[in-house]
């Protein structure tokens, strides 16, 4: 875990890792692989379930493009369960208490450094996509159009759960709860680590276009910062949270021409 602070000559407190994350870098980074790989399995066979149940396939969306949009978000809400899962018995199998290992620890300065981190990332997110959208219109067009097909259709409240509430979750607990503290004690130290476990999580994103791809990555550096100086995972879960959901409903609401 991330528990212990010393403080610099500045008079700033930093964050230390490793005090009570037992897990070796090399281990974690290959645990993870394991986490998405057995996710992506059970995501896999619960969407092979559902396949079989049409009532449940077809809900309010009718079509064949409506009800493949519903399949691959159950599978999607499948996978991410099961990341949450998987991450938390890692965590505990070490012989750890899953929200001391993964610093899933609510501290006195959670709030306003949500409050601080929302804003910083609305300002970066709404100048980067400006910048991006006068630079290649299509780039943008391209990133928001899945999120965009799912916030406008009959299923956008299920939506809303997987990308507002699911991937924050999964995300941060695997990527900066277990993996990121379990590289920073390895030679690459905390920017390293930074870097790698970023780079990981960037990986999930391959879709989008290399605009899109920086983007994530960029985000993906202040979220470790944010676990670094708050000393707390749910700083950058609820960050992370607000920014999807409000993307989510900005696509929905605003009259976004795409």
């Amino acid at each position: 875990m991330i528990t212990r602070r010393t403080s610099d000559d500045a008079g700033t407190t930093q964050l230390k890792f490793g005090d009570r994350m037992s897990w070796p870098a090399g281990l974690a980074a290959a645990m993870t692989c394991v986490i998405l790989l057995g996710a992506a399995a059970v995501a896999t066979a619960v969407s092979s379930f559902m396949d079989g149940l049409p009532s449940l396939g077809g809900g309010a969306a009718s079509g064949e493009a409506a009800g493949r949009m519903f399949h691959g978000l159950l599978w999607l809400l499948a996978f991410q369960a099961a990341v949450i899962g998987l991450t938390l018995a890692a965590a505990r199998l070490y012989g750890g208490e899953p929200k001391h290992v993964l610093a899933l620890v609510w501290r006195d300065n959670a709030l306003p450094a949500v409050a601080g981190a929302v804003a910083r990332l609305g300002v970066f997110a709404a100048a980067y996509i400006a910048i991006v959208y006068a630079v290649d219109r299509a780039a943008v067009l391209h990133d928001l159009a899945p999120a965009a097909s799912l916030a406008r259709s009959d299923i956008w409240l299920l939506a809303l759960v997987a990308i507002g509430i699911g991937a924050p979750l999964s995300e941060e607990l695997l990527f900066r709860g277990f993996l990121f503290p379990a590289l920073a004690k390895s030679t690459l130290g905390v920017a390293g680590a930074a870097v790698v476990s970023t780079l990981a999580w960037t990986a999930l994103h391959a879709g989008y276009s290399v605009y899109g791809l920086v983007e994530v990555f960029l985000v993906g550096l202040f979220f470790c910062w944010l676990m670094v100086r708050s000393g707390s995972l749910w700083v950058p879960i609820l960050c992370h949270a607000i920014y999807n959901t409000a993307i989510v409903l900005g696509l929905r609401w605003l009259p976004i021409p795409l």
